[in-house]
């Protein structure tokens, strides 16, 4: 599968990973499968990470209708960790759907090590995500 989550109830925090060709299909099942549990709601800093795709076949209308649900609350950050242009395009594209709304930040990123930092930032020690 393509999509797959993990979710750190200690840290407060999701990771989420797509590999391979990633559809709008997928992309919805993967969204609404981890979002079913309340934890992973609300303030959470989340890393999507999306550079182990090699096509992604997502439309526009998916992009807008998961970026602006209100599945985040203002402070929540999501992170896109992307390597190709079409990932990197894609994570702006959500970023600048979701910024119109009250659901938290987005921002998108080429290296792990500065997304992490982002998502870190004024974080405690013992919730800092690696």
């Amino acid at each position: 599968m393509p999509w797959t989550s993990s979710f750190d109830a200690e840290r407060h925090a999701l990771f989420i990973t797509a590999t391979g060709v990633l559809t709008d299909e997928e992309l919805r099942s993967g969204t609404t499968t981890t979002f079913q549990d309340p934890r992973q709601r609300s303030t959470l800093r989340v890393l999507l990470d999306y550079s182990g795709t090699t096509n992604i076949l997502v439309t526009v209308a998916t992009v807008q209708q998961l970026a602006t649900n209100k599945a985040f609350l203002p402070g929540s950050r999501r992170a896109f960790l992307a390597s190709s242009d079409l990932a990197y395009g894609m994570g702006r594209m959500y970023k600048a759907y979701a910024e119109g709304g009250l659901n938290g930040e987005v921002r998108v990123f080429r290296d792990r090590g500065r997304a992490l930092a982002w998502l870190n930032e004024d974080a405690p020690p013992d919730k800092i995500i690696t």
